[in-house]
């Protein structure tokens, strides 16, 4: 029995020996070098790994790599940064000579240049190009808000308000006027931000600053949605914004929205809701405090106390009574939320995207306001049928504004720091029901709570922006497209202040009422030829372009006021008002015509050109100055693609210089022109007669705004693309 078992530990032990060796016969050496595809230097530190296994290696500094597989069957897998990734099957080698090719996705990245596209490493002007992966995830309703601190050069500034307007500068102040970019969605040159110079005056906000007591700015950005963006382009020098001449001088913003693939329909959702509180405040007096300071200040001036700080007069206040904080009673907490529904897909031959978007912000003060709503959808479509392309983009917004309101001080912040403690919220005895200061007393501070509550500030848009276009190959090289646009703004605007006395020193004696109506419609057509040829080193683009705009702004001020005193209730309609109606209104009109002409060139992919040549007429302008020629030029040498270059981990390297004039047609309507007021009457015979007078000096020869830039640059790619350095000098 013992020499049974003996017999079998030892067949047992001599076949495990037997798998053993055949397992290990069975392993496979492999060895080799990797190189790079374009220079054929060794590539150190490239991944060598049997696919489907942790077995694997890296190649050492001369690209150099050796590792024991299972056998035939296997795969090799060879990755680096910066590089494609490459397989390889085992079979009966041993020895492997592997190629890796640069990964050059980002390089040949096609950008919007405006009027048609480029590769990003063939570009000569001073363009940057926006990262989107995070736009949707920002808080924000507007797209000029989101692109803070996406890209050098550019600045975003404005009021935190929810809905206030965001204003974008592009490489600093470069005129007196409007310093605002030119924005282009889908190749639409959109109505640009422009506060209405409405005739009516605000009974809340005195100084009229910008979309302040006169209509909210009509145009501009806001009104897009972000989560619609595909692609942002910033034109930052007088090269890349000459092509959009007379309106290129502040930059330009290129903005493509989302299309639909071909595919199954996919459905995208993202919505986000948060909660806004002032997390710091100001450390401020209360009453016992106030007293005593109030008191020494007076002291010191030779005055009196004030009676509601004596505590030997029969109005004295103590902090048992009253001891208002009023940032405790005007600060709130506020929210904010954002969604957004999407479908794409299609055909081959045909595309849709669609969305639709909701956005909601209230502030965080007591009151009806700040508050800002809006409803948002798009709609693009593309049809392709042989040498025919047509496509079409539609987005419709709708936003209510309902604003920060104030009245002693323009500013609500600065009523809110000057407020004593010793003047309470609440005063029924008061009409309208809030407290505030005696004069006689010396409490001159007002009630920020009370006019943020009394007085409305409602600000009601629609926008509309479709576009349509088509394209037809003429010949192989040649195609020529067409595309109509509307752009259009509407507003209403509603300002109602009513009877109320915040104290004997913040009174309204006469309820009244302003509405604005107003209407910005753009209609522009772009005539397109674009010529494209590669012949052996050559590469050839040729664009010619005729574009035509028309646009108007009209607006409709009314003004009505109850009787002396009036209480309410009250009807905000103008008609529902008896007595003090008035009304105005104001239009310009606007039309442009221009012709361009562009030249990119390429040779060996090393050498590159770019020259274009605008001219635009404007009816801004006299007849002495109708048009402005601007031209532009730059050049472009790839130095990382010259046969002397041998730096491994530069994967491109770029010298660039441009020399460009735009202009700036934006200085208002019919300056040229002699302005008179034929309300002024003038006593003749003794007899009252109708007369006019000329209002305004007038320059006919008034010309264009020209700016002139030379800009020189050098752009870098390193480790696989994977560091971007981009260094400029204008």
């Amino acid at each position: 029995m013992k020499e049974k078992r003996l017999i079998i530990l030892y067949m047992t032990g001599l076949l495990l020996l037997l798998c053993m060796g055949m397992g290990y016969a069975q392993k496979t050496l492999v060895k080799g070098t990797i190189v790079d595809a374009n220079s054929n230097i060794a590539l150190p530190g490239v991944n060598v790994v049997e696919k489907g296994t942790t077995n694997g290696t890296v190649t050492d500094i001369e690209g150099v790599f050796s590792l024991e597989v299972d056998g035939p069957a296997s795969v090799l897998e060879f990755s680096y940064v910066g590089y494609l990734t490459e397989t390889a099957v085992v079979g009966d080698q041993t020895q492997f000579e592997i190629v890796l090719v640069e990964d050059i996705t980002q390089l040949d990245e096609v950008v919007v240049i405006g009027y048609g596209t480029q590769r990003k490493s063939d570009l000569t002007g001073s363009v940057s190009v926006v990262n989107t992966e995070n736009l949707e995830k920002i808080a924000s309703t507007d797209i000029a808000k989101v692109l803070q601190g996406q890209t050098p050069g550019v600045q975003v500034f404005g009021a935190g308000e929810p809905g206030a307007r965001q204003r974008v500068q592009i490489r600093g102040v470069g005129t007196f006027g409007n310093t605002e970019p030119l924005y282009v969605i889908d190749g639409v040159p959109i109505a640009s931000a422009t506060n209405v110079n409405v005739s009516g005056q605000s009974m809340i906000f005195e100084d009229h600053a910008p979309g302040y007591g006169y209509s909210a700015p009509s145009g501009g950005i806001a009104d897009f949605d972000p989560s619609n963006i595909e692609s942002v382009q910033v034109l930052k020098d007088a090269s890349a914004a000459a092509t959009y001449g007379a309106r290129g001088a502040n930059g330009v913003i290129i903005i493509t929205t989302k299309r639909g693939k071909a595919g199954a329909t996919r459905v995208s959702y993202e919505g986000s809701y948060g909660i806004q509180n002032v997390a710091k405040r100001m450390e401020l007096t209360g009453t016992d405090q106030f007293q005593e300071i109030n008191n020494a200040a007076r002291l010191n001036d030779g005055s009196f106390m004030s009676r509601t700080n004596n505590p030997n007069r029969a109005e004295f206040i103590s902090s048992d009574s009253i001891d208002t904080d009023w940032q405790d009673e005007f600060f709130t907490r506020g929210h904010i939320t954002k969604h957004s529904l999407s479908l794409a897909g299609g055909a081959e031959n045909s595309t849709y995207y669609a969305s639709i978007g909701y956005f909601d912000q209230t502030g965080t003060v007591v009151g009806p306001g700040p508050r800002y709503t809006k409803y948002s959808a798009q709609l693009n479509m593309d049809q392709k049928k042989g040498r025919f392309k047509f496509g079409q983009s539609f987005s419709y917004s709708h936003s209510d504004q309902i604003r920060l309101t104030s009245t002693r001080w323009n500013n609500i912040m600065t009523e809110l720091v000057i407020a004593i403690p010793t003047v309470q919220l609440y005063d029924t005895a008061n009409i309208g029901g809030y407290g505030g200061g005696s004069e006689d007393y010396g409490q001159i501070a007002g009630n920020p709570v009370a006019f943020n509550n009394l007085s409305e500030v409602n600000f009601k848009r629609h926008r509309l922006l479709g576009s349509i276009f088509g394209e037809v190959e003429i010949l192989k090289s040649l195609t020529y497209r067409i595309t109509l646009s509307y752009d259009r703004s509407e507003w209403f605007n509603k300002e109602f202040v009513p009877t109320y006395n915040v104290g004997n020193r913040h009174t309204w004696e006469i309820p009244q009422l302003n509405n604005w109506r107003g209407e910005q419609p753009q209609i522009n057509m772009v005539n397109q030829l674009t010529f494209q040829k590669v012949v052996g080193k050559h590469d050839i683009t040729a664009v010619a372009v005729y574009e035509v705009q028309k646009d108007h702004i009209e607006d409709l001020y009314a003004h009505a006021e109850w009787p002396l005193g009036f209480e309410g209730p009250y009807l905000k309609v103008i008609s529902g008002v008896s007595s003090g109606q008035s009304s105005k209104g104001v239009r310009y009109e606007h039309t442009m015509m221009s012709y361009l002409g562009r030249l990119n060139y390429a040779y060996a992919d090393r050498y590159l050109l770019t020259a274009s040549i605008r001219r635009d007429y404007s009816s801004n302008f006299g007849p002495n100055n109708k048009y402005g020629d601007f031209p532009s030029v730059a050049l472009g040498w790839k130095i990382s693609n010259e046969s002397f270059f041998d730096v491994p981990f530069i994967n491109m390297l770029k010298l660039r210089g441009t020399w460009g004039k735009a202009g700036n047609e934006r200085i208002g309507a019919y300056l040229y022109e002699t302005t008179v007021n034929s309300s002024v009457n003038y006593i003749f015979n003794d007899v009252l007669m109708p007369g006019t007078i000329q209002t305004r000096a007038i320059d006919p020869s008034i010309r264009w705004e020209e700016r002139v830039t030379t800009n020189v640059g050098l752009d870098m790619a390193m480790l696989g693309n994977k560091i971007e350095l981009s260094a400029e000098y204008y």
